[in-house]
């Protein structure tokens, strides 16, 4: 397995700004895309300093040629999961597993809870976002994980090995690149239970009773990430809690970009990367 000073979970303006001061500085660096980056949604940048107006796909393609000429290493893959070592971090992908020293997440804005009804007041009472935290509660109990890519069948992994009797529900939607042999593709209807869940309801009229439910939609955002390892979060859930040079309160792990809040704008990203890279070097020195 290999091994570098930083992975970045991410390869946005802040995982790049980030990745191109640690090759300055001498280090190692991976970056991990999944291929997606707000940034390429905008069609036009007129407020970045020294360029005047731009693509955001164009901004992007500069810094991260930039970055790779520094040194820096660009995988695409999708983060899994995250796993805190005694001498560091083991990073979890679709396509393999890769250890660092430290780690920067960087992923983005945190996808919002899909809308089932009665699935925001069942979250804490049997409704999770992450399968290693709260798995071990429910082993060798019915679970129902909500998604239909990777990440949902990550998940599902997880929580079998803990002896959960597993069904995926992609609520309506096909597989996205997996396999599964336990799924259920009906539109779900509601949550249903009394202090906690005990059932998913589906649109066809069936009822199936469950332990828990997780949610597994998308990619793992930046906050289910954060779950993984203990690393604090807004009250909200949405955003990553840091110091001012994007420390987190787990050892070794920092945060930039959207992810952690404010002001969301490429400029922001790109400056939240830089403190943390200081930041980072003053630790690895």
């Amino acid at each position: 397995m290999k091994e570098y000073d930083v992975i970045t979970v991410g390869a946005g303006p802040a995982a790049l700004s980030c990745a191109i001061y640690l090759c300055r500085g001498g280090k190692s660096v991976l970056c991990i895309s999944n291929g997606k980056s707000a940034l390429e949604g905008d069609m036009k940048i007129e407020n970045y300093f020294g360029f005047g107006s731009i693509s955001g796909s164009e901004l992007l393609k500069i810094g991260t040629e930039q970055a790779k000429k520094l040194g820096a290493e660009i995988k695409n893959g999708e983060v899994v999961g995250v796993q805190m070592g005694q001498s560091g971090y083991t990073v979890f992908t679709s396509d393999g597993e890769y250890r660092c020293k430290k780690l920067l997440i960087a992923t983005g804005r945190t996808q919002s809870v899909p809308k089932i009804d009665g699935l925001d007041g069942f979250i804490g009472r049997g409704v999770s976002f992450c399968a290693v935290c709260d798995g071990f509660l429910y082993r060798n109990k019915k679970i129902a994980v909500l998604g239909n890519g990777v990440y949902a069948k990550h998940e599902c992994e997880v929580l079998m090995q803990m002896g959960c009797g597993v069904t995926l529900f992609t609520n309506g939607k096909e597989l996205d690149g997996i396999d599964f042999p336990f799924v259920i593709k009906d539109k779900i209807a509601s949550l249903s239970g009394d202090e906690r869940i005990n059932a998913v309801c589906l649109e066809n009229g069936e009822k199936i009773e469950i332990s828990a439910f997780f949610v597994a939609e998308g990619t793992a955002g930046a906050t289910d990430l954060a779950r993984k390892i203990g690393i604090f979060t807004s009250d909200d859930g949405k955003y990553i809690i840091t110091d001012k040079n994007g420390r987190t309160n787990a050892p070794g792990v920092y945060a930039a970009g959207d992810c952690t809040g404010g002001f969301c704008q490429v400029a922001t990203a790109v400056s939240s990367g830089a403190l943390a890279a200081n930041e980072i070097l003053s630790e690895l020195r």
